[in-house]
């Protein structure tokens, strides 16, 4: 599969990033959560919102792996392109989820390190080896709801929405649900 090749760094790199060092010093007692968000946001990701990391959404199979030590969620979405998307079910609808998940594990790579950069830890479950449940941790956020559908629906990209999560120990203040 053209995917998995193409996704290949991404998800390798995603695997490494917990157990990698922050690169920096944090400045101490400063909040960075608008030095996250916005850099996610030059990123290419839609959508930034912040929340605690539910430990209790972690897939059993995922429990040893996942660094219950980085206790917040950064719950990024980035948007899959309309028109293709439209044509579900179909094979441009499909490459253009897969294309937008590569596009997200590419910048979310980036965005830990630059967490790591302010003197942080940071871990990526990859959207290609999930982790865990991560739809109530970007309601938590403030990202959408769940909808009837088993879908997060952001009110900005309806169910286009492909998400990820990067979790961290940075002073960050969470968001809160839309309601």
């Amino acid at each position: 599969m053209e995917h998995e090749k193409l996704n290949r760094n991404s998800v390798i790199a995603a695997r490494a990033s917990g157990d990698l060092e922050a690169t920096a010093k944090p400045v101490k007692g400063m909040n960075v959560t608008l030095n996250i968000k916005t850099k996610a946001r030059e990123l290419g990701f839609g959508e930034v919102g912040i929340s605690e990391f539910d430990l209790r959404y972690v897939f059993a199979a995922k429990r040893d792996w996942v660094k219950a030590e980085l206790p917040h969620a950064v719950c990024v979405i980035m948007e899959q392109g309309y028109e293709d998307t439209q044509t579900a079910p179909s094979g441009p609808a499909e490459a253009a989820a897969l294309e937008c998940y590569r596009r997200e594990g590419v910048a979310a790579v980036e965005l830990a390190s630059f967490i790591r950069g302010l003197g942080y830890r940071a871990q990526i479950p990859s959207p290609n080896d999930a982790s865990c449940a991560a739809i109530p941790m970007m309601v938590a956020a403030g990202l959408g709801q769940l909808g009837a559908n088993g879908q997060l629906l952001s009110p900005y990209f309806g169910s286009r929405a492909r998400i990820m999560m990067i979790t961290t120990d940075a002073v960050v203040t969470h968001d809160e649900p839309i309601d």
